[in-house]
């Protein structure tokens, strides 16, 4: 065979040196190595690439594990996960039921304990003193009953009007007459009430 010299220019001597300066490093290279005989299976399916060839067959060995180790990792994820959950719910729970208890302690009645789980579900509050705080202010106590008469009473003083003859019988009989204390007990109630005729 006999070798054919072709002329080139120094241009096109020069690219070519560059060419297989480059190639020779990529190829020099482990990754790069790898890399090119990729883009070569790209061109031709056919052509042996044996350290791409190595690198697949450790791949598909080593996947199982890879996949192994992951699904470990995101179980391991999810428990602590499940952990923190559980101290969160553990710590509200605990909230709770110190609070519960102090409302007993306050001695809350059924109805209302019953109107303050109703309102942290409706409005979603976890503390059931917050709960509470809501509900009283929705649910004000009754306004207790005051005297209907001129203020604090004062038994030494005479009745204005009516009772006058009640009270003399009763001093009279140093107390002991109790259909009279008894009448005289009705008589008082009603004018508190205000339930009594003018």
């Amino acid at each position: 065979m006999v070798d054919k010299k072709v002329e080139i220019s120094e241009h096109e001597f020069l690219q070519n040196q560059q060419l297989r300066t480059t190639v020779a490093k990529l190829l020099s290279n482990p990754q790069a190595k790898l890399l090119v005989q990729k883009a070569q299976k790209v061109i031709d399916p056919n052509v042996a690439t044996p350290e791409l060839d190595a690198e697949t067959a450790r791949e598909q060995l080593l996947k199982p594990l890879h996949d192994q180790i992951a699904a470990l990792k995101t179980d391991v994820e999810k428990e602590r996960e499940d952990r923190a959950n559980n101290a969160k719910l553990a710590s509200v729970q605990a909230m709770q039921d110190a609070a519960w208890a102090a409302l007993k302690k306050e001695k809350w009645t059924q109805a209302g304990i019953d109107g303050i789980k109703k309102v942290m579900e409706e409005k979603g509050i976890l503390d059931p003193r917050d709960a509470a705080a809501v509900w009283l202010r929705d649910n004000p106590p009754a306004v207790p009953l005051n005297n209907s008469g001129s203020g604090a009473w004062n038994f030494m003083d005479l009745p204005a009007e009516g009772n006058e003859e009640d009270l003399k019988k009763l001093i009279d009989s140093k107390g002991e007459n109790m259909p009279l204390v008894d009448k005289m007990v009705r008589d008082a109630l009603m004018d508190v009430r205000g339930q009594r005729a003018a």
